[in-house]
């Protein structure tokens, strides 16, 4: 019995030793590492619901983020934020309260919006102060590529099976854009995965790591090339330049990024070649063909690619390639140069071009869809600058009032185009929120920036940068802002920069900061959700002829959201189906005075008005709109009615 004790006991310690380190593990888990890929992945059902672009996935994002932050502070050891974390969320939260406030003097219904949708980022901010510790990034890095791959095959598969997924992307030769709902926005998101994985395929120490990393690149590159982006490509691009410019270890990089890189582009060259994926009217059958024979050719890609990291991590670098790999770098870029030259002349010869491809309006419009890819087109987005430059000449100091753009857009345009937004974040920000809300945005995105030289020690810090590069290249050509999901990608990489840079001081009372401001955010949302749902579920009765529904639904709206106009059009709306026409009237008269810039809302009024005070509001929606024929049509309709005017 004694040896059968002392043979077991042993054991059964050691059992217990086992058990206590697999409980520390778990917690250790539970207090840092998953948390931190939980807000990366968090990305994903932001994006697959339409890019975030409606203000329903705002209030729910929102609130989520929030209610996470203040759980964080509350259940979990937080380190002080530092100065640039402060001015990161102080910035944010002040830039939201800046767009509130110029609903005093401009557009009151879009300037709460906007506000809205500023304060999903504040709670996205917050979430990283109490959420990702320093020694936790590269988790949150991995989590923000697990979201954007999981998002881009999705996507991917839409494309190349066109006929499983009709219900969500009826084939139509269009570049692709499901679940993101904007082209555009899909590409600079696939544009910094790729970014993100490379980082992990070279600085991985987990072989399983490295070779998920790499078998993602070719995917994530096909996602990008049939988006079919300019934009994304050359913010891409200079994510990629930031990269090799940042990081101490550039022949490894190198070593890891070549190989990935050709088999990506064969991939993409592949892909340029299906030609009933890549031009406009070809059938579905022929697509679905296409689709299948590139699906080959892509799991080939992704073995072949994920091999290749996985060996590539293991290599080391011989001295010889160390010295010899600078000389062979200025060697491709001369050899690059020369056969830019020997294809499209003397540099001025270039420069000529180029200005002349950018500065023609739209890009010439072809079957083709390989063929934008080549084209520097501006696609109409320098008379958008134009007109945001002459709004914030016009009123520099305060600006229109964030999300007056598009009406002052309808006001001055010179074409038929229709824009909503500037396709520019910083003329934007210039011409709706003036030199003042500028400023304070610009500390805002600057301080990741900032905080990059004290977070070089992170392995991963120089992608991070580049994906956060990536993004601000493109928020310059683009309305990636106004997508809320594109925008916490961005803002989460840069984020990780400032978490890797943070030192490990206790929070003590900073701990308060955010548990006040995260719960104020998250009652905000919450407010903001109630609204924007009863909005919708007013318009869906409206649309099945439940009026009475549809007029309780704009009323708790209306409770929710004083300061907009909405709710009022949408009561007036379901008045009129009721039968209420002066109650009607009165509603559009309330939504017009919220809203007196609004040239649609001034038709709507018109429409249920009376006698001279008709024809006044018609007048008004044309001077706000004088472009827009609709207006002149409905008033045709009116007159062949019978209307007096």
């Amino acid at each position: 019995m004694g040896a059968w004790l002392y043979g077991c006991v042993p054991e059964r310690l050691g059992v217990s030793f086992v058990a206590t380190a697999s409980a520390s593990r778990v917690r250790e888990a539970a207090d840092g590492r998953l948390p931190a890929a939980a807000l990366g992945v968090a990305v994903a059902p932001v994006l697959a619901a339409q890019g975030g672009y409606f203000p329903t996935s705002w209030g729910w994002s929102g609130l989520l983020l929030a209610w996470a932050a203040v759980m964080g502070a509350l259940l979990r050891p937080v380190s002080r934020p530092s100065r640039l974390e402060l001015v990161f969320v102080g910035s944010l939260a002040a830039f939201a309260a800046w767009q509130a406030a110029s609903s005093i003097w401009g557009p009151a219904t879009a300037a709460g919006l906007e506000a809205e949708r500023t304060f999903v980022y504040v709670a996205a901010a917050l979430a990283l102060l109490t959420l990702v510790g320093r020694e936790h990034v590269r988790f949150l890095l991995a989590g923000i590529l697990a979201g954007v791959a999981i998002v881009c095959v999705y996507s991917l598969l839409t494309r190349l099976f066109p006929n499983g997924f009709n219900s969500v992307n009826t084939w139509s030769g269009a570049r692709l854009s499901t679940p993101v709902g904007y082209w555009n926005g899909l590409g600079i998101v696939a544009g910094i995965g790729v970014l993100l994985a490379l980082g992990f395929a070279a600085r991985s120490a987990a072989p399983v790591a490295r070779a998920a990393s790499g078998a993602a690149v070719p995917l994530l590159v096909m996602t990008l090339y049939f988006t079919f982006s300019r934009g994304a490509w050359l913010s891409t691009f200079a994510g990629l330049v930031v990269l090799f410019a940042v990081d101490r270890s550039r022949i490894r990089l190198a070593l890891v990024v070549t190989p990935l890189a050709l088999i990506a582009a064969l991939v993409a060259w592949e892909s340029s070649r299906a030609a009933a994926l890549t031009h406009v009217g070809r059938s579905l059958s022929a697509a679905t063909h296409d689709g299948h024979r590139l699906a080959a050719v892509v799991l080939v890609a992704v073995i072949l690619s994920g091999y290749t990291a996985y060996i590539a991590g293991r290599l080391s670098v011989p001295e010889q390639v160390e010295r010899a790999a600078p000389w062979a770098g200025l060697a491709l870029v001369a050899l690059a140069i020369v056969a830019v030259l020997a294809l499209y002349g003397a540099p001025w010869t270039v420069a000529r071009h180029g200005y002349d491809s950018f500065t023609r309006a739209t890009p010439n419009q072809t079957a083709n869809l390989n063929s934008r890819l080549f084209s520097l087109s501006n696609n109409g987005r320098l008379g958008a600058w134009r007109v945001a430059l002459h709004a914030f000449e016009a009123h520099p100091i305060g600006g229109l009032g964030a999300g007056g753009f598009e009406q002052y857009w309808d006001a001055h345009r010179k074409t038929n185009l229709v824009i909503r937004d500037a396709h520019n974040l910083y003329l934007e920000t210039l011409a709706e929120t003036g030199i003042v809300g500028m400023l304070i945005l610009g500390a805002a995105l600057l301080a990741p920036l900032a905080a990059f030289r004290r977070a070089r020690k992170e392995p991963l810090a120089a992608f991070a940068l580049a994906g956060y590069t990536a993004f601000l290249v493109e928020a310059a050509v683009d309305w990636d802002w106004e997508l809320s999901g594109v925008t916490l990608v961005g803002l989460l990489c840069g984020g990780a920069l400032l978490v890797a840079a943070r030192g490990e001081r206790p929070a003590g009372r900073w701990r308060a900061l955010p548990i006040a401001v995260g719960s104020a955010v998250g009652l905000l949302a919450l407010g903001g959700l109630i609204g924007n749902l009863s909005l919708s579920s007013s318009a869906k009765a409206a649309h099945s002829g439940h009026w009475s529904a549809a007029a309780s639904d704009a009323r708790r709206a209306r409770f929710f959201a004083p300061w907009s106009a909405q709710p009022w059009e949408a009561l007036g709306h379901a008045q009129l189906g009721l039968g209420q026409k002066a109650n009607a009237l009165l509603s559009y008269r309330k939504a017009v005075a919220k809203d007196p810039q609004n040239a649609q809302l001034w038709v709507e009024f018109a429409t249920v008005e009376h006698g001279p005070a008709r024809w006044k509001a018609f007048s008004q929606a044309i001077a706000l709109d004088p472009l827009d024929d609709s207006i002149r049509q409905t008033v045709q309709q009116l007159l062949a009615a019978g209307a007096k005017p």
